[in-house]
């Protein structure tokens, strides 16, 4: 009995263990079908931002540049001999108090230096020339012979040289208004040194404006050319009178700017006041313009990325006109064409 079971323990045995091996096969069959064999994901479509190409009526390539109103008559007053002041006809508080805004009429004096006795001395040879001529005409009434009138005249004529003389040394000492204006500058006290030809005043005609301009971009100007000026949002034709390139000797101007007188400024116009240039460069009408960053180039072409039935396509192109952040395209597109900006 004992014998039987052992018999059919040895075959039953195998049999159970080729079944559970049998089993977790399966699994591990299943197991390694779905790591092997993963499900397929949809395609992602790809997303561009385009421009639909169209035509612009003007595309204007320009130099816009600012500046202010600076008076056109404008001088710099100063003694021609050195010495001290001796009087001022115009007190330092007046200026200030007023800001600077103290008129003067042409011939007006406006400061002397100490010049001692040179007035009465120029009385005096007022004098002698008026005796001297007396002289001569007293000579040609009463007959006297050539020779006695050659020498009335010369001393006639020594007395006007002596007075005009005199008459210079003090002008040498004053300083005179040259045209009738305004002070914009006052650096003089009675008392005060004032060594030859150092400026002392500054007078302007405030009635006479132009518009002066400084940077790189007056190289685009020249002399008698005609541009278009904004001034307190409106619109003037102005003309172009001076210009650094023009000028024939580079120390009339120390630095690139630009004169430009403006057509009918209004009267109450004032020194300082900023306005505005422009001037027009190159033109095209009806063009296919495109920013700069769209334009890519590569060995020696230009070309742009048009999207055409879904797709990117590069397109070569001809470029015109430039400006710092457009371009013409002049050949390569056709409107109702989307170029892919980004």
């Amino acid at each position: 009995m004992q014998a039987m079971k052992n018999a059919v323990l040895a075959i039953a045995y195998p049999l159970l263990c080729l079944l559970l091996i049998a089993f977790s096969s399966c699994f591990l069959i299943s197991e390694e079908k779905e790591r092997l064999a993963p499900p397929l994901l949809d395609s992602v479509e790809v997303q561009y931002d385009v421009k639909e190409i169209t035509r612009r009526p003007l595309f204007v390539d320009s130099i816009r540049m600012a500046g202010s109103l600076v008076p056109v008559r404008t001088e710099e007053l100063f003694f021609k001999d050195g010495g001290r002041i001796d009087r001022l006809f115009i007190s330092r508080e007046d200026f200030y108090m007023r800001r600077g805004n103290i008129s003067v009429k042409e011939g007006d004096v406006l400061a002397e230096l100490e010049s001692g006795n040179l007035a009465s001395q120029i009385q005096r040879q007022k004098l002698m020339l008026e005796k001297a001529r007396n002289t001569y005409k007293i000579k040609e009434i009463l007959g006297a012979n050539t020779y006695e009138l050659r020498n009335a005249a010369i001393d006639v004529q020594l007395a006007e040289l002596l007075l005009r003389e005199l008459e210079d040394s003090l002008a040498r000492k004053r300083l005179v208004a040259p045209f009738s204006g305004v002070l914009t500058y006052f650096d003089a006290a009675e008392g005060q040194y004032i060594e030859p030809y150092a400026p002392v005043m500054v007078v302007i005609d405030p009635t006479a404006l132009v518009l002066e301009c400084t940077g790189d971009g007056v190289r685009y100007f020249r002399t008698g050319m005609t541009v278009k000026v904004s001034y307190r949002s409106e619109d003037y034709s102005g003309r172009v009178i001076a210009s650094t390139e023009d000028a024939p000797d580079s120390s009339v101007f120390e630095e690139k700017r630009m004169m430009v007188d403006i057509e009918n400024l209004p009267a109450n116009a004032a020194i300082r006041d900023t306005a505005t240039i422009v001037l027009v460069l190159e033109k095209a009408e009806n063009a296919i313009v495109l920013r700069n960053e769209v334009i890519y180039q590569y060995a020696g072409r230009s070309y742009v990325n048009v999207l055409v039935d879904g797709l990117k396509e590069e397109r070569e192109v001809e470029l015109g006109m430039q400006t710092s952040t457009e371009v013409e395209i002049v050949k390569g597109l056709e409107e109702g064409e989307l170029v892919i900006i980004r």
